[in-house]
């Protein structure tokens, strides 16, 4: 791109140069003055590709016209202090050289330009996919290039907000999708979703069956219905009794005395309420 805009140059100095020749006798002085190197470019240096871009720089003294060069891909032109572009989707430089008939000033000035596109979509993202409800838990992406932030959203119910590639969140009553994108001046990328769901605490258990004597006829045997989500079972026995069980039967040797059996449903969220009693005698 620079070497075909030099071309330019030249044909343009030697036009003009054959336009002077012309009209010699009324060349002004001044246009034997090389004129300075423009000052600084002024205007945005991290762009989006497709946006239309203005730089300028301030009046050369003795310049009667000003060579501006765009990077490749980019279009517009201009022989004045300001030039109005369409941004291409590459980065490079926007230079200018000041003019003054057929001579031009000794050094370029010239502004680096990045040109910026979307993030890419986001990797996997990092956490637990079933969670207790009311907790805190915390989902994280790997850093995805180019991006300046980061949008996420939540199952709803669930509270927490974050512009980085993390998040910690207060977990609600329901599952869902977490989703998060990377974004920078350019916009936001495709996102990125993980289902997740909740386990809640198990329900209470329900009737406890009337205690069955073992044909040894020295235990009792008690049984629940098993209850959805529970992984375990806590049984409190009357005093004196003996017995321990982490299912839904438990075999007791009675005690002296009677009193009231009752269980618990348990998984990794807690626990629920204890059943009705039974009560022995």
């Amino acid at each position: 791109m620079m070497r075909k805009s030099f071309i330019f140059l030249f044909i343009f100095l030697l036009i003009n140069s054959f336009s002077n020749a012309q009209v010699e006798g009324n060349k002004d002085s001044a246009s034997a003055v090389i004129p300075a190197t423009p000052a600084k470019i002024a205007g945005k240096t991290l762009i989006c590709p497709g946006t239309v871009q203005t730089y300028t720089i301030d009046p050369v003294k003795n310049a009667t016209s000003y060579f501006w060069t765009l990077p490749s891909g980019w279009t517009g032109s201009s022989t004045t202090t300001s030039i109005t572009t369409t941004a291409g989707d590459k980065s490079g430089n926007v230079s200018v050289l000041s003019m003054n008939g057929t001579t031009i000033s000794k050094l370029t000035r010239s502004l680096a330009i990045s040109v910026s596109i979307i993030p890419d979509k986001p990797g996997k993202i990092k956490g637990d996919s079933v969670v207790c409800i009311g907790v805190l838990k915390t989902y994280s992406i790997d850093p995805v290039a180019r991006a300046t932030y980061y949008t996420w959203t939540l199952p709803s119910g669930w509270k927490g907000t974050s512009t980085s590639n993390s998040i910690t969140v207060i977990t609600g009553n329901k599952g869902g999708n977490i989703s998060v994108s990377a974004g920078n001046i350019c916009g936001s990328g495709i996102a990125q979703n993980m289902s997740v769901e909740t386990n809640p605490v198990p329900d209470e258990p329900g009737k406890i069956t009337t205690g069955t004597t073992t044909p040894e006829g020295n235990y009792k045997i008690y049984t629940i219905e098993p209850v959805k989500g529970a992984t375990s079972y806590s049984w409190t026995l009357p005093a004196g009794w003996i017995g321990a069980s982490t299912t839904t039967s438990i075999k007791a040797i009675p005690g002296p005395s009677g009193g009231t059996i009752t269980v618990k449903a348990n998984n990794n969220c807690g626990s629920s309420n204890a059943s009705k009693p039974e009560v022995t005698k």
